[in-house]
């Protein structure tokens, strides 16, 4: 009897090195089982470095006229993955590179009750028996994520399959229909905590988000924004990581404690990111400086961009 042929896409924002992009395009391009039709939606977020990219009939390019950050950029790939009929939609950061038999892996999950999101576990490019992410967890009463097996070698993790988590993150594979009741990614959030939110909204729907626990995706971590191979910060990405829980908590106030979640961006997110996390000094400040930017959210709803 002939396999039944599902029809997938895969959305990759690109900004940055124009290697990790290509990288990541080439590992998905070496995926194509015989019952996968995959296509690539490749968004151009760079407008100062272009990504050139021969014709392809398996990859649609769409050139952005200004940086709309990854939740700007990965919408336009989603809906065109939509209007193109695909079933599954793979959203994947460029610096990340997938290895054979992804999808033929991870489908089978959505048989599973509920599930509407599957990723793999996922390893350090530079280090692949260490896991980056095996699940993300997001501290409710806090509001912080965390990671419990990350930096944990694959041998000793004794991981469950599959795995529970509250959001995905580097490679997530989305069932179309979750796109259709809940929507895209919402925009102000610009960059980082985009998918925190965006998988909260899906829980709510009613979908589950699980891991395989099997390691198919190795990640350079952070090198779309300039630092490859380790969870540090740069300037940019400090300013997001420290506004962007803010917008979260202030939009989904319904589903979190306001006076214990500013208790987390304060005491404990804070002293975290600049102590642990900054890659310099500037990255201090640029956290500091969206923290203020948050808290005037926080309080007045204003949005202030970077």
């Amino acid at each position: 009897m002939k396999k039944k042929v599902v029809k997938i896409g895969a959305v990759i924002v690109h900004y940055g090195d124009r290697s990790n992009t290509n990288e990541c395009i080439n590992s998905l391009l070496k995926n194509k089982d015989s019952n996968i039709d995959l296509k690539l939606y490749l968004v151009d977020n760079d407008s100062l470095n272009r990504f050139a990219t021969e014709k392809n009939k398996n990859i649609k390019y769409f050139a952005s006229n200004r940086n709309l950050g990854f939740s700007g950029g990965v919408n336009i790939g989603i809906k065109e993955a939509l209007k193109d009929k695909c079933s599954y939609i793979l959203l994947i950061n460029n610096d990340a590179v997938i290895k054979k038999h992804f999808f033929k892996h991870l489908l089978p999950y959505f048989k599973i009750k509920n599930v509407g999101m599957v990723s793999p576990v996922i390893t350090y490019y530079d280090n692949p028996e260490v896991i980056w992410c095996a699940n993300g967890y997001l501290n409710k009463r806090f509001v912080y994520s965390t990671f419990p097996y990350m930096g944990k070698r694959l041998a000793e993790a004794n991981l469950p399959d599959p795995i529970e988590a509250d959001f995905g993150a580097a490679s997530l594979l989305v069932d179309s229909e979750v796109f259709r009741k809940i929507g895209f990614f919402k925009e102000k959030y610009f960059l980082y905590v985009e998918d925190v939110e965006f998988c909260l909204r899906a829980k709510k729907a009613g979908y589950r988000i699980v891991y395989s626990s099997k390691p198919l995706v190795l990640h350079k971590v952070s090198a779309s924004a300039g630092i490859k191979g380790g969870n540090m910060l740069n300037s940019r990405a400090a300013f997001f990581y420290a506004r962007n829980f803010f917008i979260l908590i202030r939009d989904n106030r319904q589903s979190f404690n306001i006076i214990t979640a500013f208790i987390g961006q304060t005491f404990i997110r804070l002293p975290f990111y600049i102590f642990l996390r900054c890659a310099s000094l500037a990255a201090v400040f640029s956290y500091l400086r969206g923290y203020y930017f948050g808290l005037i959210y926080f309080l007045t709803g204003k949005l202030m961009s970077y």
